[in-house]
């Protein structure tokens, strides 16, 4: 599986969780990198962190599905995270990341199942 756009190991390099491919110019250079991958046999690509359009572009040029992280609702399939959808992180999700909890509060050692737990009746 190949893995363009936004890749986690280069998030530094790229000078932290910033949108790829966003001229012209580097929007090619994916789409090419992404036929690439398919000539060398890949069996899907995920593309993570570009324009929807991008994420677009490079699905239609391929003949293998692509799974979209932050990349468009018109990639073969998606991603979410589990842990940025329940924010069991101690960062700031990524702008396509709907939260639907902000979980890692409750991991302080002041937290409401702690509190809650002489009344629960279980031990210390």
């Amino acid at each position: 599986m190949g893995h363009l756009g936004l890749t986690p190991q280069s998030v530094m390099a790229f000078g932290g969780f910033r949108v790829q491919a966003k001229t012209m110019e580097s929007a090619k250079l994916l789409i090419e990198d992404a036929q690439l991958l398919q000539d060398e046999g890949v069996f899907a690509i995920v593309i993570e962190g570009v324009p929807s359009v991008v994420g677009k572009s490079v699905t239609e040029s391929l003949d293998i599905p692509t799974i979209g992280i932050g990349a468009g609702p018109d990639t073969d399939g998606q991603v979410l995270v589990f842990h940025d959808l329940l924010g069991l992180t101690n960062r700031q999700p990524a702008k396509f990341v709907r939260q639907y909890a902000i979980s890692s509060r409750d991991h302080r050692g002041d937290s409401p199942f702690r509190r809650g737990r002489p009344k629960w009746g279980l031990p210390e």
